[in-house]
């Protein structure tokens, strides 16, 4: 009974996004955040160039054309992901006029999760000149890969 909810959102998310002037960077952030968080060895096959920043965070960036999407991935000492930031996703707090804005998702509880340890909490969050807006929480129960 999700899926077909699931099918509408994306198809209202898509046409939405379509309209947006960063459609191709909103996209692409939030998928090579979702496989940064809860699929990490997805991110072999894509084609993200990797530069490590300091000893605990990269830099991925990936490019298609003209268009370009950045994160910055910070790890803590025993090597768990507890931080995606992308310093330039439109937000639009009215749906209407978008800018740009610093977003992350702090994360942490990691556990064992099948054969991998993965964050089981996070907030993703909008930095905004008003401060920080945290649009939403999960909680990773159990995954299932396909």
């Amino acid at each position: 009974m999700t899926i077909p909810l699931l099918l509408t959102g994306l198809l209202a998310l898509l046409l939405w996004l379509g309209s947006r002037p960063d459609s191709f960077g909103t996209l692409y952030r939030q998928q090579i955040n979702d496989f940064c968080v809860l699929a990490p060895a997805a991110l072999v096959d894509l084609p993200i160039q990797w530069t490590t920043v300091t000893p605990h965070s990269l830099r991925g960036v990936f490019a298609r054309s003209d268009q370009r999407v950045s994160a910055l991935l910070t790890f803590d000492e025993a090597g768990d992901l507890v931080n995606f930031v992308s310093p330039d996703r439109y937000f639009s707090p009215d749906g209407k006029i978008a800018e740009r804005w610093p977003w992350f998702t702090p994360m942490g509880q990691h556990r064992d999760v099948g054969d991998i340890r993965l964050p089981t909490y996070g907030e993703p969050t909008w930095e905004t000149p008003d401060g920080d807006f945290v649009y939403g929480e999960f909680h990773l129960q159990e995954i299932e890969y396909l």
